[in-house]
């Protein structure tokens, strides 16, 4: 799963302050000065396309509004974006620049649409990772003699243990015991995005096509510390709570014919301390002035690791597919029975 659907809802607004030199001078308001990098990036060493997203600090005698809007303000001439694997013992193992390209373009806001500048990778680093390695991320902008960079450490990533992938695994939304979905809870993994996607198929007159949606649970990590054994974690699938979900974001559409359940996939996303606390500090400055926290030096921003474990081909009991049917919550959605 590339990164570029995380990064497009991210974007930092950096706004530059100016210091006084005496109180008895006159200062030029909105002077100009060098841009601060602000870098993003969400790297799966696992993913075979990553990106980075690099825009700059601006200040002008415009609105803000206006400067957004701007690419000549948004974005450097010039840049060199590039990883560099590290072992254990500092020795250089890999060294991956990243091409700038276009992207597609943004939705509608502040920041101008199009042209949306990012920096692509189009390799998987995994091969080339062992545990405990560095993951070095840099970035050089020549024109106004700026290098920033920051530094994660690459951990294996966490494993579905339950339920056991199968198609003939049959999951359980309500008779006997409670469905529970069970994973590994390792050090490096600092925040969790469970996601449970139903496949279907959605059929109208003659056509038919393949849809998915996904019901997604956050949860935060209890290892803390290297020496802390790997533990576990257990989200409980609940029925009601799950098909409530379901029937909110499947849209009801009376030109719907019918729809075939095809099968569920357990998708876990895992990300490094550094995201947490990026995004805590988010929730923290939203309503007040400041800037969340970063772990680029020489820059601002954030650079994190991130992981994606999958299971598929989960099926659902005779009683759940009864549920999903003619349930109360989803029977407007015209699913059949089998």
């Amino acid at each position: 799963m590339s990164s570029y659907h995380k990064i497009k809802h991210l974007i930092v607004l950096v706004i530059l302050t100016e210091s006084l030199a005496c109180c008895t001078e006159e200062f030029e308001k909105n002077a100009p000065g060098n841009p601060v990098p602000v870098v993003y990036c969400l790297l799966n060493p696992s993913d075979t396309i990553n990106y980075v997203r690099l825009t700059k600090s601006f200040i002008g005698t415009e609105s803000a509004s206006i400067l957004a809007r701007d690419p000549s303000q948004l974005y450097f001439k010039n840049a060199e974006v590039y990883l560099e694997i590290i072992s254990e013992s500092g020795w250089p193992i890999k060294y991956a620049p990243f091409t700038k390209i276009v992207g597609p373009a943004k939705e509608f806001g502040i920041f101008i649409e199009s042209p949306n500048q990012l920096f692509s990778l189009n390799a998987s680093m995994e091969n080339y990772l062992s545990e405990g390695y560095t993951i070095r991320l840099i970035v050089n902008i020549p024109e106004i003699q700026a290098y920033c960079s920051a530094n994660q450490i690459y951990h294996s990533a966490p494993q579905i243990i339950l339920p056991r992938p199968s198609f003939q695994t049959k999951m359980n939304l309500y008779n006997g015991e409670p469905q529970q979905i069970k994973w590994e809870d390792k050090f490096g993994a600092a925040t969790y995005q469970l996601s449970i996607q139903l496949n279907y198929t959605e059929v109208k007159d003659q056509d038919s096509i393949t849809k998915s949606i996904q019901v997604s649970y956050n949860y935060q990590s209890k290892i803390t510390k290297t020496d802390q054994n790997a533990s576990t974690l257990v989200h409980i699938l609940d029925g009601d709570s799950f098909l409530k979900n379901l029937a909110i974001k499947i849209s009801k559409d009376l030109n719907v014919n019918y729809r075939i359940f095809n099968s569920f996939d357990i998708i876990l996303i895992s990300a490094s301390e550094s995201f947490k606390t990026y995004t805590e500090s988010i929730n923290l400055t939203a309503d007040r002035t400041g800037l969340p926290i970063s772990n680029m030096a020489g820059g601002t921003g954030l650079f994190s690791l991130t992981s994606k474990s999958v299971q598929s081909g989960y099926l659902l009991d005779k009683p759940s597919m009864d549920s999903l049917s003619s349930g109360r919550f989803t029977i407007q959605l015209k699913f059949i029975k089998w």
